[in-house]
């Protein structure tokens, strides 16, 4: 069972929040089930990985009442808790704006989003009651 960790906004919602690694990196993610990938920050990704390894993407991204421009990179290594992807397509996105929400609303930063494609394709059973996600690594 992975760790979640409960962020109550001041307007009433609430985020769920997962540590993750990327490269051996650590990084914290907003775990979306509206989500259909798995996105990080446009800007860590320039500041942590490789430049060489992103690539623009001709179709903006469309989410809640706005469209975004969109890169994608495969991670080498993409961990949750046990569970290793390995060459997983992610995409990249600019957080500036979602980030400044969590500064304002006095929690750290998030680095990505984890998304439907890995929820959906490790079975993942969301379990509020012990704030824990199962994957299904089989």
């Amino acid at each position: 069972m992975i760790k979640l960790e409960k962020a109550q906004l001041s307007d009433g919602g609430i985020h769920i929040l997962i540590n993750a690694r990327i490269d051996a990196i650590p990084i914290r993610m907003v775990l979306d089930t509206g989500a259909s990938h798995s996105v990080l920050d446009l800007n860590w990704v320039k500041n942590n990985l490789s430049h060489d390894e992103i690539e623009a993407i001709d179709d903006p991204a469309h989410g809640i009442g706005a469209s975004l421009e969109v890169h994608k990179i495969v991670v080498a290594e993409f961990e949750l808790d046990t569970l290793k992807i390995h060459n997983h397509n992610m995409a990249l996105i600019d957080f500036t704006s979602i980030n400044g929400v969590y500064v304002r609303e006095g929690f750290d930063e998030v680095q990505g989003i984890l998304g439907g494609d890995v929820l959906f394709k490790y079975k993942a059973i969301i379990d509020y009651s012990t704030m824990g996600l199962h994957l299904n690594e089989g």
